[in-house]
Order: structure tokens, then sequence, then C-alpha cells
């Protein structure tokens, strides 16, 4: 009995270190798709995670490995506005790293756990211990810090992983209340958010400009390039389940905080990978108080 109590404790922590482990590692294949590869398609990027995780959920149902409702009218009404956050989230945040390094992406990330919190406090009523504001506070300030000192400053990614915060923030307290609604788990969850959200994606990538640059696209034959890609969607449906899974079993703030620190390892890695960010003095200033802030 105590042997699985101790697990039962466990549970929650192993959610929290499967989504930052998972969440360092998408950074950075996704990053190669779009960087590296120039791929500027985070539309198709996008459509092709969610093809593969609704391929993957329904080929596990098959074998019963997992189970989740069929196709209910309630449910997809019910998780359609989780739905919608989530293209917003996964398009803005593809946007804004095809267009920013990775350290600044995952400072001004850190962002997202302030306005979670804000939500909380004056949407569901709920706030925090001092010491946990002190710190997101800490992390708020180091992202202004990082920003001032950035030498590639790009105004409309800034704009992006910024509108990226708050998407992400409306999406991991949307999370918690349509799991709570439906009594969805979080294969369900990531089925029916899939299925709403592939016929938009679809409809964006088949009638958009996107369409074009696929066609031309010239490593689309590449197998290093097939190879990023097939990763990225793999991961996609590894970090949604995870994010599920996480914001059930604890809260979607340890949620957010839990990217915040993982966002140590993604900062220090970025600044050596891609072509090694510029940095001054002023910029690795804010990148420290934030990391700082992140571990506290």
């Amino acid at each position: 009995m105590k042997k699985l109590e101790k697990l039962a404790m466990f549970v929650p922590v192993f959610s929290c270190i499967t989504y930052g482990i998972t969440s360092i590692v998408i950074t950075f294949s996704n990053k190669a798709v779009l960087s590296l590869y120039k791929f500027d398609c985070p539309y198709a990027l996008t459509l092709g995670q969610l093809v593969m995780s609704l391929l993957l959920l329904s080929t596990l149902k098959r074998f019963n490995l997992v189970s989740f409702p069929d196709i209910n009218s309630d449910l997809v009404k019910q998780t359609l506005p989780l739905s919608m956050l989530f293209i917003a989230m996964v398009t803005t945040g593809l946007c804004a790293l095809g267009s920013l390094n990775v350290p600044m992406f995952s400072v001004l990330r850190r962002l997202t756990s302030l306005i979670v919190m804000l939500i909380d406090r004056f949407a569901r009523n709920k706030t925090e211990t001092l010491a946990i504001w002190l710190a997101v506070w800490l992390m708020f300030y180091g992202a202004v810090i990082a920003g001032l000192g950035d030498l590639e400053f790009n105004a409309w990614a800034y704009f992006l992983v910024l509108s990226n915060c708050f998407v992400t923030a409306g999406y991991l307290v949307c999370a918690d209340k349509t799991a709570k609604a439906t009594h969805l788990d979080s294969f369900g969850m990531m089925f029916y958010t899939g299925l709403c959200s592939l016929p938009v994606v679809l409809l964006i990538v088949v009638c958009g400009e996107e369409r074009a640059v696929i066609v031309s696209f010239p490593h689309i034959f590449s197998i290093g390039f097939q190879l990023c890609f097939a990763l990225s969607a793999v991961l996609a449906f590894v970090l949604n389940y995870s994010i599920f899974w996480c914001t059930k079993v604890n809260s979607p703030l340890t949620t957010s905080i839990t990217g915040q620190v993982k966002s140590i390892g993604t900062t220090v890695i970025g600044l050596f990978l891609f072509g090694a960010a510029e940095t001054t003095n002023t910029n690795l200033v804010g990148l420290f108080v934030s990391c700082a802030a992140s571990v506290w």
C-alpha cells in the first residue's frame, strides 16, 4: 500500500519531467525545420503534427491500448474553443520561433506564467504564495532586461511571442476547465482537439500562400528534412499528451512554471546552436536573471 502511495506521489513529478524534456527537444526540432531548412510554413508543420497525432491515437485505440469516446457532437462543441486556442498557440509559437533566436524565444515565453497567475487571480479567484509571485515577477524583469540588450531585435517576432504567451496562458486555463467539464482523459482531449483543429488548419494550408511554398520547396525530398519533420510531428503528440497530463494531475500554473524551468536548458543550448545568437552584457544579464528566477 505504501509503495502505491509513493508511486502516486511521483506521478505529478514525472508528468512535469516528461513535459519539460519533450518541450526542449521539440523546440530545437521545430527550429531546425523552420530555420535550418528555411521551411517557412508553420501551418503546414502544424498540419503534419495534427495528422500524426490523430493517426497514432486511432491506432492505439484500435489495439485497445487507450480508450476515449467515439466522435460525439456535444464533445466537439465543448472542445471547439480549446481547439481554436490550440491553433493560435501553435502557429504564433512556430512563427515566432522561426524569426527569433532560441534564447530570446525561451526567455520571453516565461511571461506565460505571469499571465496564468493573473488570470487565476482575477478570473478564477485563485492566488499563489508570495515566493511564487516574486519568482514570476523576476522572470518578467529578466525578460525585459534581455529584450533591451537584444541585438537581433525584431518587433514582429516580439509581437508574435508575446501573443503566444497570452494564447498559451488561455489554452492552459481552458484545458483545465474543459477536462473537468467533459471528463475526458488526456488522450480524449488530444483526439477532440486535433479533430476540431484539423479542418481549419487544412483549409489555411490549401487556400493560403503556403501551398505554393510547399510545391516549390527545394528540400521536400531531403532525408534530413523529412526526418526532422517526422520527429517534430511525433514529438508534438508526446508534448500535447504531457501538457494535458501535467495540467490534469497538477494545475495550469504548475505546467506553465515547468515550461519556464525547462527553458533554462533551452536557453543555454540555444546560445550555441543555429549560428550562436549575438549577445550583449545587458542581454546576458537578463537571461541570467530570468533563468535564476525559474530555479527559485
